[in-house]
């Protein structure tokens, strides 16, 4: 039975090929060749730009080889009619430009995806500056333009944008410091679409010293174990501890051959002069892998030195029109889009001065029922207003009739008044008579009431000295005269008294009290510097937070730059000394 469930036929196998978004199944006859079913699948997905690609698998001693193209497919090395035919499409070449040779979008999207993949799980090694550039447009490639609107904290999944490495290396930078950062590139991409955010991406991580090298552990002829590293470039020679900056480069143009004899590896270059130069692997199968993508990489060295051919030449034609198109297209959503923009704004414009003259009118109409509820209250007001001043009218009518009555039992009773002022007038001379005569004996009484105070004191004073001389019968009669003397001339509770005003400093106190100010000072000043001290071993805690603020600039081209310097370096001298460099590292 088949993977579907139908019968399987003999003469076909079911083939499974993986990439890093998708998964395709295929079913080839068994005679198929590798190019056989490589070209199926590049036909199925419309990939044209098949020098880069192979397709790797995992054989039954869990070993990835590459599928050998002309070789059939059942005689594959470590592959059986039992085998689960799983294959991957992956780059096996690498570009020395990105955006000069990668013309199809389907091809710079399969860089784009495996490079990425590369850089998260740090196979290639990316700086904290490169990492924060590259997750912005890995942003822009998955999220679109960024929206102040849709965005919400937490959206971007930092894990799958920055590598594990970043994150181990910072681990003390907050998860919200990261996307913070991310997010202040991001809206500087905003308009790029998917292929041109991925372009971008591939023309950053072109840069880093580990693109497109593949390495293998060799030893030299002194037995010192180092790195090869096959590139688009040529060949590098790494130290062990050391796999990004080459001691040796080896580029294609001084190599004219290379072979291996068993386990041992040769590479003879253009100079005659110069002679060959071995070196030795830990495996037989090792040196055909080696073998292979050198071959493939000089291949395609020489290929970019010749004009294109008619494929090419169309794909860059077909590449270049339908980026005019797209581009046209985008220019086109850009300004329908700042349509629908102006058109929401002024909407909510509207909205706004709509629930503006809403509430205006809410208002106006609360006013005018408070309005007619003070109209209602004013008449009940004037009504009892009215109905209080004819009962003052009544009133005072009655008040003026009682007026007329009076002023006649006026008249009557005059006779009666003026006897009742003569009796007043006796009365009020009754009264003063009494009032004089109080007074008179109230001074009295206060009079007599001084004199007993006065008397009890002296007869207290008089108590208190005889008790006095009975206490002091020893002392001599003319101590007593005198103590007696000088107590009459004190009289009773008389005290002295001293003014003192506030005190008077000295110029030593003075002087003492500006020591002590300076003291205090210098206690504050010594506190200040602790307290400044204690911030800056803060700051040095926190300092990897800080130390992010530089990764918002990349200069990509000063990277491409110093990347093409390093290799002149390493290929700096003849090919005779570089050899004997290698030889004797």
């Amino acid at each position: 039975m088949s993977r579907n469930g139908r019968i399987r036929d003999k003469n076909i196998l079911d083939v499974c090929i993986r990439m890093f978004d998708a998964e395709l199944q295929f079913t080839v006859p068994k005679t198929s060749t590798g190019r056989d079913l490589f070209d199926q699948v590049c036909r199925a997905i419309g990939l044209r730009e098949t020098w880069y690609f192979g397709l790797r698998y995992e054989d039954d001693r869990r070993f990835m080889n590459w599928v050998k193209m002309r070789r059939p497919l059942l005689k594959q090395s470590g592959l059986s009619e039992t085998a689960s035919w799983t294959f991957h499409l992956l780059v096996r070449f690498y570009p020395e430009d990105v955006g000069e040779e990668l013309v199809q979008e389907i091809t710079r999207h399969l860089f784009f995806l495996q490079i990425r993949q590369a850089i998260l799980d740090s196979v290639i090694y990316c700086p904290p500056e490169e990492a924060i550039l590259l997750a912005s447009y890995d942003a822009q490639v998955t999220f679109g333009d960024f929206d102040d609107i849709s965005f919400e904290p937490g959206m971007f999944p930092i894990q799958n944008l920055l590598p594990v490495g970043i994150l181990e290396q910072f681990g003390n930078t907050s998860r919200e410091a990261w996307e913070s950062r991310i997010r202040q590139l991001h809206t500087e991409h905003y308009g790029l679409s998917r292929g041109e955010a991925e372009l971008e991406h591939l023309k950053v991580a072109q840069n880093l010293a580990m693109f497109g090298v593949g390495y293998f552990s060799i030893t030299n002829k002194i037995g010192s174990e180092v790195y090869l590293g096959v590139t688009a470039f040529g060949l590098n020679i790494y130290e062990k501890h050391e796999r990004q900056i080459p001691s040796i480069n080896f580029p294609w143009s001084e190599i004219k051959n290379v072979s291996y004899e068993d386990t041992k590896f040769i590479i003879r270059p253009l100079d005659k002069k110069a002679g060959t130069f071995t070196f030795h692997s830990p495996d037989l199968k090792l040196n055909k892998v080696i073998l292979e993508l050198c071959i493939g990489n000089h291949d395609l060295f020489l290929r970019r030195r010749k004009p294109d051919t008619i494929e090419i030449q169309q794909m860059k034609m077909q590449a270049k029109e339908e980026r005019t198109r797209r581009q046209h297209e985008r220019h086109k959503l850009l300004k329908e889009k700042q349509l629908r923009e102006d058109l929401q704004r002024e909407k909510q414009e509207l909205q706004r001065q709509l629930i503006g003259m809403q509430d205006e009118v809410r208002t106006a109409n609360e006013e005018m029922a408070r309005c007619q509820e003070t109209a209602e209250v004013m008449a009940q007001k004037a009504k009892y207003a009215q109905d209080e001043a004819a009962l003052i009218d009544r009133k005072a009518m009655e008040a003026e009739k009682q007026v007329q009555q009076l002023k006649l039992t006026v008249l009557q009773s005059e006779q009666e008044r003026m006897e009742m002022e003569r009796k007043v007038r006796d009365a009020e001379q009754i009264a003063s008579k009494m009032v004089e005569q109080a007074e008179r004996l109230s001074a009295e009484s206060e009079k007599y009431r001084e004199e007993m105070r006065n008397a009890k004191a002296l007869e207290r004073i008089a108590r208190d000295r005889l008790a006095e001389v009975g206490r002091s019968s020893m002392i001599s009669p003319q101590e007593v005269r005198l103590e007696s003397a000088q107590s009459y001339k004190t009289p009773p509770g008389y005290q002295s008294r001293v003014f003192v005003e506030g005190p008077v400093l000295t110029s030593d106190q003075i002087a003492l009290e500006l020591e002590r100010e300076n003291l205090d000072y210098l206690q504050k000043k010594q506190t200040l510097q602790e307290q400044l001290k204690e911030l800056r071993s803060e700051i040095e805690i926190i300092k990897t937070d800080d130390s992010l603020n530089g990764f918002l600039s990349v200069d990509v081209n000063g990277l491409r730059k110093e990347k093409f310097a390093t290799l002149q370096k390493a290929s700096a001298g003849s090919t005779k000394m570089r050899i004997s460099h290698f030889e004797n590292l």
